[in-house]
């Protein structure tokens, strides 16, 4: 009786042209990272999820060697679904070593929150360090616009608007911060 059914198997399976191949591990398709659709793509998540393996550049712009002007650094990141965070984080780092450049974010600066919505509009929440005056190094204006600039590359994102520390930075004695949102200045971008 077992000798009539392992017959009917391999008959079964030459029959269906299985006996002697293999079979491919199905792989399913990588998900979309960025949604243009999303409601809130980033929402208070402390954490980004990585794609394995995978990098992306991304634009930062860092102070010229006079602090007058934004220069442009591309980095190669990990692929996380946060991506605005990422890069938001490489700014806080600084620029790469040895590349004469200036930092834009004061020491000590923590990008507390993102949010992106649907309509473009990206909300940065930072702690007080970004605005204190004397941990300066370049003027408030570069700062401000390296972080609405490194931003505005991401398809979803056309205006930044800051808070500091869950507040409105108009109540914060900042000379450029406001509670409008703001869009890229390409004239900054030193040529």
């Amino acid at each position: 009786m077992g000798f009539l059914i392992a017959f009917l198997s391999l008959l079964l399976l030459s029959g269906c042209g299985m006996l002697g191949k293999q079979v491919e591990p199905t792989v399913e398709a990588e998900p979309n990272l960025a949604s243009e659709n999303s409601a809130v793509v980033e929402e208070g998540s402390s954490e980004n999820t990585e794609v394995p393996g995978e990098t992306i550049e991304v634009v930062l712009y860092f102070a010229d060697q006079e602090g007058r002007k934004l220069v442009p650094e591309i980095r190669k990141i990990k692929k996380v679904e946060g991506l605005a965070r990422a890069a938001i984080n490489e700014l806080i780092k600084g620029p790469n070593t040895g590349s004469g450049l200036q930092p834009t974010i004061p020491k000590g600066t923590v990008l507390n929150d993102i949010n992106i919505k649907d309509d473009g509009l990206c909300i940065v929440d930072f702690n007080e360090k970004l605005i204190e005056k004397k941990l300066q190094t370049v003027s408030e204006e570069l700062t401000v616009y390296s972080i609405v600039n490194t931003l505005t590359q991401f398809p979803t994102v056309d205006r930044v608007m800051f808070r500091i520390e869950g507040q409105d930075p108009d109540s914060m004695g900042s000379a450029i911060l406001s509670s409008s949102p703001l869009i890229e200045n390409s004239s900054l971008i030193k040529e």
